[in-house]
């Protein structure tokens, strides 16, 4: 009936282009069903919205189970400014900004220590200058390579090197380039250099000049459109930082002056270090900026709109606070390593993809972890953690012994970082919720049911509703504990067979039994989750 959205997917299949147009057959081969019902389904979902939608003449599923997405986890929130912030920093700046703050779990532990470490001023919040210098010390981290070859070729060339020299914007370029990966500066002895590659570790201010001649050369090549230059962006990067403009021989003196940063009048190799990592923070300024800001975005929900940015809000605070900067690292850690999410079901692989789960558990889910924690912890008031033999009595209740099950996986894997980081080897009531956010990103519906009933929580309670079902009407109130499919079919050939008939997979009672009472499929009348399917044919 072209009812499907042209943007919607499979959450399993997000790469997939869906159709809603009629299934035209090019054979003879027909099926019982749809041909006895006059009914027409591309993948034979239902979903939830079976009773709500279907009509008198609509196929019964052959497949009804317990809808577990929908007892135990919220619709995913619309509302993008409920969820955790992503980070949109690139693969290369977000490792950057990881191996910068020496991330590697994301556990507690490490979250503290990346605190510390920036909030230089000591007053508990960061600040827009404290997540600025952490930015520039990612892009020197993630650029570092480039940096110090470039670095290292400020030192080569000399003695081919001239003022007037024709090529001198190819010898850029070529200084430019990375070519050469080995490091002069650490290997001045080198026996691979040629004779234009000395080994010199300071530059004299005549040197300097050459160099920054030839910077000026490039730039004046890249402006000749005969020329087709590009500009090298570590030239310009270099003209910028050091106020070039006409390359003259005051401006050549103050840029020489600029860095010689100890002022014995010689550049040495950390005072070029210097020169290139201000050179590329000068090329990446503007994403840098970008980014700082949307660092401090999504937080608040007052913000204001900047006229000269339409779409895009800014927010009113300038600093974060612990748990808002640890927030963005969870969402660092999303970016680098996590999982994707569909509407119903979500990949749990880093802290932000369980902190999301979380925020989706039911009311019902939620009381019932609430309660078996309780229940295992002593703890006053209202048990605040669990110990690790806490933790054991609840598995030997659910499992029967120690040492198997996700629940055991996820709960050991807690204990383990916490003692690696020095910290009381206990679960909080929040830890609890992302032992399940886990096991619920794992696919292990049935296991968190059972592991819940198994301490006395009800999960499956029946839902009876007001009308009798029968096999030609489905006005029954809509169920939400089920989830019904058409994925059973019985084809024949047309063109030599006539469907005489199509059997009813189930009796009025035990429709009812199933969409009255809650029953669903596989249950102790019917021990297969699927229904038979059964027609009659007879010859043409």
């Amino acid at each position: 009936e072209n009812l499907l959205e042209p943007e919607w997917r499979e959450p399993q299949y997000p790469h997939v282009q869906l159709t809603s147009k009629q299934r035209r057959h090019s054979h003879t081969l027909v099926d019982a069903a749809e041909l006895a019902y006059g009914t027409n389904v591309c993948d034979g979902d239902y979903g939830e919205n079976f009773l709500q939608t279907s009509t008198t003449s609509a196929r019964w599923p052959t497949y009804v189970v317990p809808n577990l997405a929908s007892l135990l986890l919220l619709p995913l929130e619309d509302d993008a400014g409920t969820q955790l912030p992503r980070t949109q920093f690139g693969p290369q700046v977000a490792k950057g900004l990881a191996e910068t703050l020496d991330l590697a779990e994301y556990c507690e532990f490490e979250m503290d220590r990346a605190f510390e470490s920036i909030d230089q001023d000591g007053n508990g919040c960061i600040d827009q200058s404290e997540i600025q210098a952490l930015l520039e010390s990612a892009y020197v981290a993630t650029y570092g390579r480039q940096i110090e070859e470039e670095r290292d070729k400020f030192f080569t060339g000399f003695q081919s090197v001239t003022v007037d020299n024709p090529n001198a914007e190819s010898l850029w370029g070529s200084f430019t380039s990375s070519t050469n990966s080995a490091s002069l500066i650490d290997n001045p002895n080198d026996s691979t250099n040629t004779s234009n590659q000395t080994s010199i570790t300071e530059l004299t201010r005549e040197q300097i000049s050459e160099k920054l001649i030839l910077v000026q050369q490039e730039l004046i090549a890249a402006t000749n459109s005969e020329a087709g230059v590009s500009v090298n962006t570590t030239a310009q990067g270099l003209a910028d930082i050091l106020g070039l403009v006409n390359f003259g021989k005051q401006e050549i003196d103050e840029a020489f002056d600029r860095m010689d940063l100890d002022g014995n009048n010689l550049i040495d190799v950390n005072e070029i270090q210097t020169l290139v990592e201000s050179a590329y923070l000068s090329i990446y300024g503007p994403k840098i900026e970008e980014q700082r800001t949307r660092f401090f975005r999504g937080f608040q929900s007052q913000t204001n709109t900047a006229p000269t940015d339409p779409g895009n809000t800014l927010p009113t605070q300038s600093s974060l606070t612990r748990e808002q900067f640890t927030e963005q690292l969870w969402a660092l850690q999303q970016e680098l390593e996590g999982g994707t999410e569909g509407s119903e079901l979500a990949e749990v692989r880093t802290e932000a993809d369980a902190q999301r789960m979380i925020r989706r558990f039911s009311p019902l889910l939620r009381t019932a972890l609430d309660d078996i924690f309780t229940h295992f912890s002593t703890d006053e008031p209202n048990g605040s953690t669990l110990t690790p033999e806490q933790v054991d009595q609840f598995l030997i209740q659910t499992n029967g012994a120690l040492g198997r099950g996700g629940t055991h996986i996820h709960t050991d894997a807690y204990f383990r970082r916490k003692q690696k980081a020095s910290q009381p080897v206990v679960l909080t009531r929040q830890d609890w919720y992302g032992v399940f956010a886990r096991e619920l990103g794992d696919g292990n519906w049935w296991q968190v049911v059972h592991d819940l009933e198994a301490c006395g929580a009800t999960i499956r309670s029946p839902k009876r509703t007001t009308k009798n079902v029968d096999s030609s009407s489905a006005s029954s109130t809509y169920n939400r504990q089920h989830y019904h499919a058409w994925l059973d079919y019985l084809y024949f050939d047309s063109q030599h067979l006539v469907c005489t008939g199509l059997q009813e997979a189930l009796t009025a009672q035990e429709l009812s039994r199933i969409y009255d009472d809650g029953d669903a499929l596989p249950n102790e009348w019917h021990p297969s989750d699927h229904l038979p399917v059964a027609a009659l044919f007879s010859w043409q």
